[in-house]
Order: C-alpha cells, then structure tokens, then sequence
C-alpha cells in the first residue's frame, strides 16, 4: 500500500509555488499546482496599474480642477505649450481654424506626444515597440525647439493672434510674491 505525501508551500515565501503533491514509493511524478494569486498575475496588475497612471491622474487633476499648467501657475503667463491640447482636439474635429488660434504647432507636436506617450506605455508594460527605422537628427530638434519658443514669444508679444489665454504675470505665484514683498 503506499502513502500520499502531501507538501503545502505558500507562494509568499522564498521557493514557494503553491502546493506539491506526490507518492512515497511511488513511480508517479510530482506535479505541482500554481496558488490563486500567482506572483506573474500580480507582476502584471501592477505593470498595467503603472502604465495607467498618467491617464489616471489626469483625469483626477481635471476632475478637481487643477491647474494643469505648472508654469502659468507659477509665472502667471502662457508657456510655450500652452493651447496645444485644445488645438490637438479642435484639429481632431477638423476645427482647422480653431487650431491654428490657440496653437499653429499642434499638427507637428501632437503626433510626437502621441509616439512618445505610446512607446512608453508599451515599454512600461513589458511589450516595446521596435525601434523607428530612422533617427531624427538633433538639428530638427533643436528646430522644432526654436520654433516653439519664437512661437511663444511672438504669441507674448500679441503677434499671430496673442496667446490662447488672457494672461496677467501678477497672477501667479511669483507675481503675488513680488505684491507682498514690494508692499503694493
């Protein structure tokens, strides 16, 4: 007559995989069964949970109604990106006219925040997108960068139809500073 042995592992500790089953004497192999909550299943929840996080801490600072902004928070004043997600949304809906109002630059930029916020939720996710066949050369970043910014500075200045939002410099933490330290 032969015995049944039975091993009972937690998968919490080191080496544990769930629970072993085997006969004493017996010529029948051991086969082990996986625990409920397996260590790879948990992996993932936590790989997926990550990746969602930008998505979902937008959609609570919007809900609260956050400023999105940092720099016009701080400056009181556009920042050279500011309008781009509205003129994203407008050029969505084929809004041409809108777009190019709060930012001529959308068509460029939209699509490489796009790449960028992809790529790096693929790759959070343990799924990488293979690499571009070709490289952007630094001179079209360095122009991309310079249009942005002669872009926001004209904007300032109230060229090409100013900037997206009224902007008041006193307004932000900075500005409100300076009317408590200068007494006005």
């Amino acid at each position: 007559m032969t015995a049944l042995n039975t091993t009972e592992s937690t998968p919490d500790l080191p080496g544990g995989s769930g629970v072993s089953v085997s006969v004493a004497g017996g010529d029948a192999p051991t086969r082990s069964v996986p625990p409920s909550g397996s260590r790879a299943g948990r992996r993932r929840a936590r790989q997926i949970l990550l990746a969602l996080t930008p998505l979902l801490l937008f959609g609570v600072i919007a809900w609260v109604d956050f400023p999105l902004c940092p720099f016009r928070a701080l400056i009181g004043v556009d920042c050279p990106g500011c309008g781009l997600t509205r003129a994203t949304e407008a050029m969505l809906h084929l809004h041409l006219m809108e777009m190019l109002r709060l930012h001529p630059l959308a068509p460029i930029f939209a699509p490489l925040v796009l790449v960028t916020l992809l790529r790096g939720a693929a790759r959070s996710l343990g799924h990488p997108l293979p690499e571009l066949p070709f490289r952007v050369p630094n001179v079209v970043w360095i122009g991309l960068t310079a249009a942005l910014l002669g872009l926001w500075v004209l904007r300032l200045a109230g060229y090409l139809g100013g900037t997206p939002d009224p902007s008041d410099p006193s307004s932000g933490l900075l500005g409100q500073l300076w009317n408590v330290v200068a007494g006005s």
